[in-house]
């Protein structure tokens, strides 16, 4: 989905509120405004010391949550912290992101919106003189215009639709992104955790007629619901699997009614990068107990066989309660790692953590990405997307990286080409499931030894260790 705002009369969320939640009328931004962005994008200071040229990670802007922000009660400004798992070891310096466009206008826009970018010394009005208090106060309300504008032209720059090349129609592996014999129920259910006083609700993808079914559970991206990724859900179903969607409240597709503003600071807040893997976590315990399902499915559950998927924010989830540690700035350490889940398979993950915080994952994994998996939110380049495989050593690991794959090609989105990509996904996690779920050695065979990289005939990269 893309937000395309108007260059007049646009309603912005006030997240200086105590609720964030009012709207005020601003209009087109002055050339002052129009300055204080170039000066951020030509280097000028932020109020932290750091400059928006000093290299991929020199970013040091403030919190609205995340496991790498400052709280900070005082102001309500997202900040990056060069020293937060956000950012890879020994990535500090200057010089280090040989493609630096995108990184500062990344900067750019989160020092702008903050107010960060040179806050000290106001930029003059048109006349030459100093900004006074309520041309300050029209100027912070201009910035965070100006930020979201600038958000989704790029967000619509980096979504455009791509090219994508069909894997090998000859290979065995093509039926595997075909329907499978199975027609498919689907049930939807409110889930309730009492322990968190926390709804779950969830969709149920599942079989009909399979005698037991191993589990996935999979997690939608920031914005996105339970109700997304259908072409997933249908597809594992079909091929015997029982596939369980949970919304997570806070960072559904009910952040996006409030626009852009709302769906960014959701992004950073760090009450989601707990209640992601939590609200995993739940939802197998609540596959343990049969009478939390629907009728039909009682005594058809294989909760020996349980494998979890995610997408964004969804990705972490999956990496979470497969091993990932979290580290938050205050030094406390999260782990959600469920020892029920067998395999995982997140795609594009969304935050870049220090590749220390991968170490301790130890099931095999499919991780996807693509050429063109990019990030406005969180500043993340294509290349940042295969951290998780690049600094994850323990147990069977495997990367696709898709050409021609954005960060919304794993979505329901069907852009013109998009076909091709979803037959990628949908043969090489079948696939993956088949080898580790149901401890199929073929498939686990043309995992190792060839035939999901003959099948891809170029779609793709693959690699594995």
């Amino acid at each position: 989905m893309i937000w395309l705002l108007q260059p007049r009369d646009v309603q912005v969320p006030d997240v200086d509120g105590k609720d964030g939640s009012t709207n005020h009328h601003v209009q087109n931004p002055g050339a002052g405004e129009h300055l204080q962005i170039a000066r951020c994008l030509q280097g000028n200071e932020y109020s932290g010391g750091q400059r928006a040229d000093d290299g991929a990670a020199a970013m040091r802007v403030g919190s609205i949550g995340g496991p790498h922000g400052r709280r900070d009660e005082g102001r309500r400004a997202a900040h990056f912290d060069p020293q937060s798992p956000m950012f890879e070891e020994g990535e500090r310096g200057a010089g280090t992101e040989s493609r630096g466009e995108p990184q500062a206008i990344v900067r750019a826009v989160h020092a702008v919106a903050s107010g960060q970018c040179d806050p000290r010394k106001p930029t003059a009005d048109l006349h030459g003189a100093p900004a006074g208090g309520h041309q300050r106060e029209k100027q912070s309300r201009k910035r965070k215009f100006h930020a979201v504008s600038i958000i989704s032209a790029l967000l619509a720059a980096t979504s455009c639709a791509t090219s994508f090349h069909s894997p090998s129609s000859d290979s065995e592996l093509a039926t595997l992104a075909q329907p499978g014999p199975y027609r498919v129920a689907e049930y939807d259910m409110q889930w309730f955790d009492a322990r968190r006083n926390r709804a779950v609700p969830v969709h149920i993808y599942a079989p009909i007629g399979a005698a037991t079914s191993a589990v996935i559970v999979f997690s939608h991206g920031l914005g996105n619901s339970r109700m997304g990724y259908r072409y997933l859900g249908e597809h594992w179903a079909s091929h015997g699997y029982l596939s369980v969607h949970p919304e997570h409240l806070g960072a559904n597709a009910e952040v996006t009614r409030h626009g852009l503003w709302r769906l960014y600071r959701a992004g950073f807040d760090r009450r989601n990068w707990q209640t992601v893997p939590e609200d995993i976590r739940f939802v197998i315990d609540q596959l343990q107990n049969d009478a939390t399902l629907p009728s039909e499915l009682r005594g058809h559950v294989d909760r020996s066989r349980i494998g979890v998927s995610g997408h964004s924010l969804g990705a972490y989830g999956a990496l979470a309660v497969g091993g990932l540690r979290v580290l938050f700035p205050d030094g406390s350490v999260l782990n959600f790692r469920d020892r029920r889940v067998r395999a995982a398979i997140p795609m594009s993950m969304s935050e870049n953590f220090r590749p220390s915080s991968y170490r301790d994952i130890a099931i095999p994994m499919l991780h996807l990405t693509g050429t063109h998996d990019s990030s406005i939110f969180y500043g993340t380049l294509p290349r940042k997307r295969r951290m998780p495989f690049n600094s994850t050593s323990g147990s069977d690991q495997y990367l696709i990286v898709i050409r021609g794959a954005n960060h919304s090609t794993y979505s329901d989105d069907e852009r013109p080409g998009n076909r091709a990509a979803h037959d990628v996904i949908r043969a090489s996690t079948l696939l993956f499931w088949k080898a580790y779920l149901e401890d199929d050695q073929a498939a686990l065979r043309q995992l190792r030894e060839g035939g999901l990289e003959r099948y891809l005939d170029g779609s793709a990269r693959f690699s594995e260790k």
